[in-house]
């Protein structure tokens, strides 16, 4: 399983977890996965816990203060946008074969087209299909930003 970076806008960058055979077939230059896991930590604190639907009162449950390290901005596998790409291969019935892969969901459709256009070096689609089945071409004109106007607060 390899990693590409995929430009999301406004300097936010993501990673998309494709297939090795995918990456070959494609020409898809892998990008080095960032190896700098995150430290990650969640306060002790209380929370209500009820016991059905009818329960009004519950009972209040300590959680434990933890910490995990994790890996920035990879999608876990199997969440994500699908985005249904075809292939130039077909099936013994004629049809044309495609591959699935999961995008992170704060890619626009744009910044799909972009990826698959611009990292696609090889066997390059003409659309992408996404998961509500609406077909989007792929030679979309290129603009500086795919999606401006989402800076991050400058003074959180």
């Amino acid at each position: 399983m390899g990693v590409a970076e995929i430009d999301i806008g406004s300097n936010r960058t993501r990673f998309v977890n494709i297939p090795d055979d995918v990456i070959v077939y494609f020409g898809i230059t892998a990008a080095a996965q960032s190896t700098d896991p995150k430290l990650r930590t969640r306060a002790a604190h209380t929370r209500q816990v009820y016991s059905d639907l009818d329960d009004n009162t519950g009972q209040q449950v300590s959680v434990e203060a933890s910490e995990w390290y994790a890996t920035s901005a990879i999608a876990e596998e199997g969440s994500g946008k699908p985005v249904i790409i075809p292939t130039k291969k077909t099936t013994t019935k004629g049809n044309t074969r495609t591959v699935t892969l999961r995008f992170p969901g704060d890619a626009s459709v744009y910044s799909i087209q972009k990826f698959v256009k611009t990292r696609f070096l090889t066997n390059t689609p003409d659309w992408i299909k996404m998961a509500s089945g609406r077909r989007y071409p792929v030679d979309v004109a290129s603009v500086a930003d795919p999606n401006p106007g989402n800076d991050p607060d400058p003074n959180p």
